[in-house]
């Protein structure tokens, strides 16, 4: 069975994260459908057992066990017991993102947005981590705010890196983090020394790895950049 994309609306845009409570009543013989979406997912089993599908095979989860689902990935659920309570939280990236150099944007969020951290299938949340829950779920703004951030540093010690992807990631990354930088200041004067401590990296290394992402050199992106801009203000 084909997976299919669930395109999460959230009832407030600058608050993006979806908690749902879901009830199961019988044991199900069959998954619900096989979905995948852009967002992280936890799925909170406080009553019942429940079997995961996803792309690997499948495993339980039982009462007080919380599914890690990183971006992208196919899944799916079935209760295995009646009268079970589980939650789904959800949310976009961008609400636990940071500056680029922060420390939980490099160890976490940037390597999860891209693809690169290797989460754990399944796991029991510590004392910590299941107050964080709670605060998700029925805490208020704030609360769910500082309970998702609270949550994912205790599971960080739980994640790895796939070396291979975090690499080529990080290089993107990297480069993305220059054309934006170029997208604010083109109109400043720029050097490849300046662009080079923005993103930590050996300025040469820096061309080997634009160029490589993007087909064109750095200067040619500049030169491009402000030709377009000024057009843009020519047709004003």
């Amino acid at each position: 069975m084909k997976a299919r994309r669930i395109y999460r609306k959230y009832s407030d845009p600058s608050f993006p994260l979806h908690v749902m409570r879901y009830a199961p009543m019988r044991i199900m013989s069959n998954f619900g459908h096989i979905h995948w979406h852009p967002e992280p997912e936890l799925l909170y089993a406080t009553a019942g057992e429940y079997e995961i599908y996803d792309e690997k095979g499948s495993f339980h989860l039982h009462t007080g066990e919380v599914c890690l689902i990183p971006t992208g990935k196919a899944h799916a659920i079935r209760s295995l017991s009646t009268n079970g309570e589980y939650w789904c939280i959800s949310f976009s990236m961008e609400l636990i993102s940071m500056s680029d150099n922060h420390f939980f944007q490099q160890q976490l969020a940037g390597p999860m947005k891209a693809g690169s951290l290797i989460l754990p299938d399944k796991i029991r949340p510590s004392d910590q981590a299941a107050k964080d829950l709670d605060a998700i779920i029925h805490g208020t703004r704030d609360q769910q705010f500082i309970g998702l951030m609270s949550f994912w540093l205790e599971m960080l010690p739980h994640c790895k890196l796939n070396p291979k992807t975090h690499q080529l990631n990080h290089s993107h990354g990297a480069v993305e983090a220059c054309i934006r930088y170029m997208d604010v200041n083109y109109s400043s004067h720029i050097t490849l020394a300046q662009l080079a401590a923005h993103v930590h990296l050996h300025p040469n290394y820096l061309c080997a790895i634009f160029k490589q992402h993007s087909g064109q050199t750095i200067l040619d992106y500049l030169n491009t950049l402000r030709i377009r801009k000024a057009r843009q203000l020519l047709n004003r």
